[in-house]
């Protein structure tokens, strides 16, 4: 199939590309028992990624991002959604694709011979040089899409900017996991997949969208991994075709061959990710000022070093997390964070609000590590006056 050269055509190329897949997958039963084996490792990981992502997501926004009140929750949720995703995207389909290589490896193989003939010539040498450059692309597409989404951890504190973000790197990294798998068997280097998609972009965005966006759709989502296997080797095969990509068996001049790489340009997914990092990490760094540096969470953090209670259960000396939420509206204000000691570690919830002679403390509630109930540090006794200005 040619590569439309209008860029909505690309996009719109590029989103079709599953379903072309689905339906030459679905016309050769002769490949179907290679997709069996991933099939059969995604719904092991999609029941592991439900189960385990729902507490999970929890926990590590929890991290970041206290549950708030009011309206701000609903973007709350809308991030641990789309937390639980990533989540669950990594245990269904990221290592499913990883472990079931060697299947998704003959099926591509099968699909190429195919669409533009078998390459079997090299040997030996050429089978191992096959086989590891494989195994290492796998093991590098893996800890590329975590380390993407690691660096993506401050966008979860910045409202609805982590769901829109965590989806733009998993569909461009859904896009260079399956074109690398038949460009990794031709022993292709990574930076050469990389730079396949940047001459017909935005192809590969319209492919890794869709691609990803079937991890939604229940029993679609099964056949993601031999899905995108095939759909990435037609997509090799019409780069080849387009001479786009020259195949190890051509000569590197091959007319078909581009004369010259064309200047590398910054991709715009990366220009956007350098971007928002520009503005999230200052704003972070100031949103945690401003919420250690208020006289409530010092006196707070005052009372808790100074309770025996605190330091039977957690101990002393006390360190105060590096995360800590903060929400100051008309005069009242709530604080989260935890407390670490040598005996445990709490979590801790405080009240205050403003009166003409500053800022009195409600409550300060402690929650130590694994208990059901937390305990009231100390609340504000009636006709107490005591403030902080």
């Amino acid at each position: 199939m040619s590569i439309p050269t209008a860029v909505a055509a690309r996009f719109a190329s590029g989103a079709s590309l599953p379903f072309r897949g689905l339906a030459y997958l679905a016309a050769r039963r002769a490949l179907w028992p290679y997709a069996l084996f991933p099939v059969l490792l995604t719904l092991a990981g999609l029941a592991v990624g439900l189960a385990a992502a729902v507490p999970l997501s929890g926990r590590i926004l929890a991290l970041l991002w206290a549950k708030p009140d009011g309206l701000i929750v609903g973007a709350w949720w809308v991030t641990r959604g789309a937390l639980y995703l990533v989540l669950v995207y990594v245990t269904a389909i990221a290592l499913p694709a990883a472990v079931s290589a060697p299947f998704s490896d003959r099926l591509s193989v099968r699909v190429e011979a195919l669409e533009i003939g078998g390459s079997d010539g090299g040997g030996v040498a050429r089978a191992a040089a096959e086989t590891w450059a494989s195994v290492a692309h796998a093991i590098m597409r893996v800890a590329s899409l975590l380390a993407g989404h690691a660096f993506l951890v401050p966008a979860l504190l910045v409202p609805f900017a982590y769901p829109v973000l965590a989806f733009l790197w998993t569909a461009r990294w859904t896009a260079v996991e399956y074109l690398d798998l038949p460009m990794a068997r031709n022993l292709h280097r990574l930076p050469e997949v990389r730079g396949a998609l940047r001459a017909v972009r935005p192809l590969g965005m319209g492919f890794g969208s869709v691609l990803a966006g079937l991890l939604l759709v229940p029993f679609a989502n099964l056949l993601v991994v031999p899905v995108g296997t095939v759909a990435g080797t037609l997509l090799y095969c019409d780069l080849v075709r387009a001479g786009h990509v020259t195949r190890p068996e051509e000569p590197r001049t091959s007319p078909s061959a581009p004369a010259a790489p064309s200047p590398r340009r910054p991709s715009v997914l990366l220009a956007l990710l350098i971007g928002l990092s520009i503005l999230i990490v200052p704003s972070v760094g100031v949103l945690l000022y401003v919420a250690k540096s208020h006289a409530v969470y010092a006196e707070s953090l005052g009372r808790l070093e100074a309770s025996e209670t605190v330091q039977r259960i957690v101990g002393a000396p006390l360190r105060p997390s590096l995360w800590t939420y903060a929400r100051i509206v008309r005069g009242s204000g709530s604080w989260r964070y935890s407390v670490a000691g040598p005996k445990g570690k709490a979590d801790v919830v405080v009240s205050a609000k403003k009166r003409p002679e500053g800022w009195i403390m409600e409550y300060i509630l402690v929650k130590p590590q694994g208990a059901e109930r937390s305990f009231s540090l100390e609340a504000r006794r009636p006709g107490d006056a005591r403030g902080t200005r």
